[in-house]
């Protein structure tokens, strides 16, 4: 050391045994006699007892422990715990000065100390700033974590704890270094123990500027002999004054001491000092291990592989990792564990004799259950039907543990994963970032992250992502390959051994460095199953295992998984053994059928539950059996299927004997009905699948006339051909095909049938409806609804002007103060369940018959209604007609089916009882159908007298409801192409719908009654069965009879179910639009077709209305009876209160004559005859007096003023009529007196009334 005199205080460290520091100090006098003094810094900075320097200043000491000599020269102290000391012979104890005298004999002198032992012990003047904050060493033997040991005077020897971290030589060891904030960090290892951190060879980390918390290893040389050896771990960093920065790029050694000038750099940091123990190599390595399974409850063999000098003595198996029960020592490799009921995971080490291996390997005896396997469908249920019907064959067992995934890497590759750059940083840098296969032990070579990296023995493989790379994003995924189904699991667990570096304190960075377990069941959405983790999982040589809960994702057929880590220049995670598993209560087998090929087996691929794709190998519950055409064309055929247990547990075979229900047509013989035209030699049933396929002929198949023909479903093959007679039916099940090339031709009044209801039609293929008219000329309409899909309203008569077809719109605005509805144009394709009307039929190829082509409806079908909301009075409509509430409220609608349906089931489905408020009804309870019939004439007899000859009025519809139909003759089946009138009900929404369904359909409806048909007969059964068969009716059709025999019909019944108020299902309002019409009243109401109470009485009395078109002679007559009017002898009277008389209808009509008018007061139905020559019941407490003198018919009344006077001859001409009277008596002076009988009808304002017989 060169000591300049022109200093006037001056110090140096000199390093004795132990690192012992001292202080030497340089003693001046005026003679500029000097001595070096060197005191330890226990001597609470006094000037030594056996100074000889006697002529030196005393030096005193200032707060900032500085020793002064002058105001112009500083000299710090420094301290350090000594044990003994010996310089230059000295010796003494721990706190003794030494000290070294001399005389200057120049202005300057050199010294050299030498070092004998001890090592550096750096000091930091600010070390409050940055300190190491937490030192974790991990993957050892004895792990050891020291936390929390905040700072001193820049450092701190922890050499003294307890329990030293060990670890074996050739064994890697990490260090997980924290501070309070991002510094630069280096380490060295005294190696060879002489107290000196050799930078060359010793040095194991350094960040390289980086500023950082991290985690670093290394690997303990093979050659390092067993013992003790010192660690120093530092960090940096440094205020630079001039920059106003941090820095850390200054490459700082291991025992420089951090300064603060003041004016340039401060220095901060920290120097720490551990031991580690390394214990010696125990010469008995275990290379490999190999688990084993079991079916069943039973024993598991398990296997090591070891190698050992001298030679590997026994095999130690235990029951824990650590400490446990030693369960048994075997001399070889191989051991039968005890028997198991669940997977078992033991722990086996090896003795040579000398040592045990350091560590357990984990060995697993996996359980797998034996499934109760059964094979489903049962022997009953093997049935095949159709061509293309394969027989579902489905294995089903107990519980069983299935792996989707077990992926241990060990190919080298990243296995059934995949590497998902989610953000893209150039092909460099991700090719650095991406998740790669990496062997053990391997340490990432990039910036600042260099764990020792581990995940089992020897050379064990792993997929790492390190986003120790620098300022970039990483965010990529190992995300599974392919999806994975997890049906009939009942639990699911995904699992995987996992070391994640989370750079800064655990918890603290989450949104820029986590780890993500992530699913999707679409492969594109993915879900978080858990927190995202932003704290440390395991250690680079020791992984921790992660385990998830997956049961919310059990029977999703697409699930898959991914590992995503996301980090901004941070550290890197690494994994491995990657598992999806669970227990399935349904086991997946490997099928094979005996003999091969035998039948063609198929697997379903997209979740249909449909075979599309053949099967060739591989695991699968299920698969679908398709037979060949060869054994389609037998009643039955056998194989044997396989099922090979996909978990090794088992074979089990099952022989199917399968019953064909597939009918093929196959004669040159046309009738469906003949056993021996169909190749199985049975007719089919409503079970069987039929096929029709080309056969030669020009029609392959027929359904004769009166003939039902059953099945369970339709294929019309390419070439075949199927013909319905008419007035045959085919009742289908479930669907038809009709194949390109195929026809199936349902002639007029033959009836297809569908039975299950589809909410979307199921049908292919076109048909080819007919549907015959006759007697219609070019002024007549026709109403029609199409029974196939997009079928063209012009194709129904190709030679009628467009501008004579229309559709009826409910209610136009603008017409009349109700906006009733009117006929409209229509057009284009014909809306399912509406109807339409066409004036005439011409231009079809088969005269008088319109062709409905297309595929055939089937199912539910709902058909749009609307109404208006006027509710008022009656008033004036277009020409003489009267517009009622009514008229902005009726449907046009129609049958949209091949068959007919039924009236009945229409208006159950579609219409409620009248009392049920709390869920009003679409419609009222009833259909009306348009008959236009030929020019009236007498050529029929009448169904009741026999010998009374008339025909119905060409303009009257039909009424029908759960009364019946009127007038009498309708058998409640509306016919396939049919259209009708609804009426809605005001109390449903203006727009609603009403339903088709298949349950309307049946085989035994008539398909024959479509109207219009020429001279239309009471030929038909009279009634619908359904409903006849169920509720009690006894029924009078009343017919009024014009002079020319044109009658309209009007109907009363009294039946189950039915008031006598208005009911919805079993009263229907007049729709005539005859000129002359009868109905009968409850209240105000105008009633077509009234139903009334049960039981019977014979005192029941039904007030009738009629429409008289012109003046003239009239009849009302009996058309039909049915029940107890049919059956019995009971009486059935009109009475005509206009002439007071009561007649008996059952012996003649009752004939009479009327004025032009509506009325609704003169005729009443009746049971009995105790009113004849007796006072009306409308002259009870009338006070009206009647009567004639002088010339004159006087009217007196006593209690109301009169509102009308009306006199009538016996013939029921109408003489006078006087209206507005508004007086209490009059007097009728201007009538022609003959002295013949009149009848006078009185009302009063108070709506009492008189009618009496006079003679004048």
């Amino acid at each position: 050391m060169r000591i300049p005199l022109s200093l006037i205080f001056f110090f140096l460290f000199i390093f004795c045994v132990d690192a012992f520091t001292l202080h030497a100090e340089i003693c001046k006098n005026s003679s500029f006699n000097h001595e070096l003094v060197i005191s330890s810094t226990n001597d609470s900075y006094l000037i030594p007892v056996n100074n000889s320097c006697m002529s030196a200043k005393n030096l005193s000491v200032s707060t900032l422990n500085i020793y002064k000599i002058s105001t112009s020269v500083d000299t710090e102290n420094s301290t350090q715990i000594a044990t003994t000391v010996s310089c230059n012979g000295f010796t003494g104890n721990a706190d003794d000065d030494v000290r070294h005298s001399f005389m200057a004999t120049a202005s300057s002198h050199e010294m050299t100390t030498t070092t004998l032992a001890g090592v550096c012990l750096p000091t930091t003047d600010t070390p409050d700033v940055l300190y190491i904050d937490e030192v974790r060493f991990l993957g050892t033997l004895q792990d050891v974590t020291n936390t929390g040991t905040s700072y001193t005077s820049g450092y701190q020897d922890f050499t003294g704890l307890t329990t030293p971290s060990r670890q074996v030589a050739g064994g890697g060891v990490n260090v997980l270094v924290e501070a309070n904030l991002k510094c630069r960090f280096k380490a060295w290892i005294d190696w060879n123990k002489d107290d000196v951190f050799d930078i060359a060879t010793e040095e194991v980390y350094d960040t390289d500027g980086v500023s950082t918390t991290t985690t670093f290893g290394f690997i303990i040389p093979l050659v390092i002999a067993p013992g003790d050896y010192k660690i120093r771990i530092r960090n940096y960093t440094g205020y630079n004054y001039s920059l106003s920065s941090y820095s850390t790029v200054y490459d700082f050694n291991s025992c420089e001491n951090f300064v603060d000038t003041g004016s340039s750099i401060d220095q901060y940091g920290e120097a720490e000092d551990y031991l580690f123990t390394v214990e010696p190599l125990c010469d008995a390595v275990i290379d490999n291990v190999t688990g084993g399974e079991t079916c069943g409850t039973g024993s598991v063999n398990l296997s090591v592989d070891a190698t050992g000098i001298p030679l590997i003595g026994d095999y130690r198996w235990y029951d824990a990792e650590t400490g446990g029960n030693l369960v048994a020592v075997t001399l070889t490799g191989n051991w039968a564990t005890p028997a198991i009921s669940n997977t078992t995971t033991y722990y086996v080490t090896v003795f040579n004799g000398i040592c045990e291996t350091w560590v357990r390997e984990p060995v697993i005896a996996k359980f797998n259950p034996v499934p109760l396997l059964t094979v489903t469908p049962g022997p009953s249920d093997r049935i095949v039907c159709g061509e293309n019907d394969m027989l579902e064959i489905a294995a089903a067992g107990n519980i069983d543990d299935v792996y989707l995934i077990n992926e241990d890497f060990e190919s080298g590759t990243l296995g059934a994963f995949d590497n998902i750059a989610i953000n893209d940083n150039g092909l460099i840098i991700n090719t650095l970032t991406a998740w790669q296969n990496q062997s053990s032990i391997f340490i990432p070579t990039q910036q600042v992250w260099f764990p020792s990296i581990s995940s089992g023995l020897g050379s064990n493989q792993f997929v790492l992502s390190n986003s120790d790379v620098g300022l970039y994003t990483t965010n990529n995924a190992l995300q599974s390959i392919t999806s994975y189904d997890t049906t009939n699991f009942v639990d699911l667990t995904l699992s995987f051994d996992c070391y994640y570096s989370h750079h800064l304190l655990d918890g603290i960075g989450g949104t820029d460095d986590y780890l993500a377990i992530e699913v999707s069941t679409d492969g594109t959405n993915w879900t978080a199953i858990t927190a995202n983790i932003t704290s440390d999982v395991g250690i680079g040589t020791r992984f921790q295992n992660l385990s998830y809960d997956l049961s919310t994702y059990i029977n999703e057929p697409t699930l898959s998984v991914r590992i995503r880590f996301y980090a901004v220049w941070s550290d890197g995670v690494a994994v491995d053994n990657i598992k999806l598993f669970g227990d399935k209560d349904i086991t997946a087998v490997n099928w094979t059928t005996t003999p091969t090929g035998i039948v063609n087996l198929f697997i379903d691929t997209t979740n249909d539950g449909i075979g599309d794709t053949p099967y060739t190998s591989g695991a699968y519950k299920k698969v679908y059996a398709m037979p060949t055409l060869a054994q389609l064309e037998e009643a039955s055929y056998s194989f044997t299927i396989d099922a090979n247990l996909a978990n090794g547990c088992g074979v089990v075979s099952y022989d199917f004997n399968i019953i064909n229900r597939t009918r093929i047509f196959d004669s040159s013989i046309d009738n469906w009905g003949v056993a021996s035209n169909w190749a199985q030699e049975l007719v089919p049933t409503s079970d069987d699948c039929v096929i029709i396929k080309e056969n030669g002929l020009a029609l392959d198949t027929r359904v004769p006339a009166s003939e039902i023909g059953l099945a369970k479903n339709l294929t019309i093959k390419n070439g075949g051909h199927l013909e319905m007679e008419s007035l045959s039916a085919l009742t289908v099940t479930d669907w038809i095909r009709v194949e390109s090339g195929g026809s199936l031709n349902i002639n007029d009044s033959a009836n297809l049938v569908q039975i299950t209801d589809v909410t979307s039609n199921n049908n292919s293929g076109d048909i080819n409806m007919h549907r015959t008219v006759s007697g219609v000329n070019d002024l007549d309409y026709v109403y029609w609804s199409t029974a196939v899909e997009g079928f063209d309203v012009t194709n129904i008569s190709p030679g009628t002007q467009p501008y004579l077809i229309y559709q009826w719109n409910p209610t136009v605005s603008g017409n009349g103060i109700g906006n009733y509805g009117e006929w409209q144009n229509a057009s284009g394709a014909m809306e399912l369940g509406n109807g339409y009307i066409i004036r005439g039929i011409s231009g079809t190829s088969e005269a008088n018959t319109a062709e409905f082509v297309g595929r055939p409806n089937n199912g539910i079908i709902n058909t749009t209604v609307t109404r208006g909301t006027y509710a008022g009075v009656d008033y004036p409509g277009p020409g003489d007609t009267e517009v009622t509430a009514l008229d902005d409220n009726w449907n046009l609608v129609g049958n949209p089916y091949p068959s007919a349906i039924s009236a009945d089931a229409f208006i159950v489905r579609n219409a409620a009882i009248i009392t049920d408020n709390t869920s009003p009804a679409t419609i009222t309870g009833t259909v009306y159908l348009w008959r236009h019939l030929s020019v009236p004439s007498d050529a029929y007899a009448d169904p009741f007298y026999n010998n009374y000859l008339y025909n119905y009025n060409e303009k009257d519809y039909i009424q029908y409801n759960s009364t019946g139909s009127n007038p009498f003759g309708f058998n409640g089946y509306i016919a396939a192409g049919q259209a009708f009138f609804v009426l809605m009900d005001d109390a449903a929404p203006t727009t609603s719908t009403i339903e088709f369904n298949n349950s309307m359909r049946d085989a035994t409806y008539s398909n024959s009654q479509f109207y219009r048909l020429d001279g239309y007969v009471n030929t038909e059964q009279p009634e619908n069965v359904e409903t006849t068969n169920t509720i009690e009716k006894h029924r009078i059709w009343l017919d009024i009879i014009t002079s020319d025999n044109t009658a309209s019909s009007t109907l009363i019944g009294y039946l189950t179910g039915a008031t006598n108020n208005k009911d919805r299902l079993y009263d229907g309002d007049n729709l005539s639009e005859a000129l002359t019409h009868m109905y009968s009243l409850v209240d105000d109401e105008k009633l077509a077709i009234q139903g009334r109470a049960l039981p019977f009485q014979d005192t029941d009395k039904v007030p009738l209305g009629v429409n008289i078109g012109e003046n003239g002679n009239y009849s009302i007559a009996i058309n039909a009876l049915d029940g107890l009017f049919e059956n019995t002898n009971q009486a059935i009277y009109l009475e005509d209160l206009y002439t007071n008389t009561i007649h008996d209808l059952r012996v003649l009509p009752y004939s009479f004559y009327s004025e032009k008018g509506i009325f609704e007061d003169r005729f009443v139905l009746k049971y009995t005859d105790n009113s004849i020559l007796a006072v009306s019941e409308f002259e009870v407490n009338t006070g009206i007096i009647i009567a004639t003198n002088n010339n004159q018919i006087k009217v007196h009344s006593q209690n109301s003023q009169i509102e009308g006077i009306s006199v009538y001859n016996i013939l029921g001409k109408r003489l006078v009529d006087l209206k507005d009277v508004h007086q209490d008596t009059y007097n009728i002076i201007n009538l022609k007196q003959t002295y013949s009988a009149l009848i006078v009808k009185v009302i009063l304002r108070n709506g009492k009334q008189k009618i009496q017989k006079v003679i004048y």
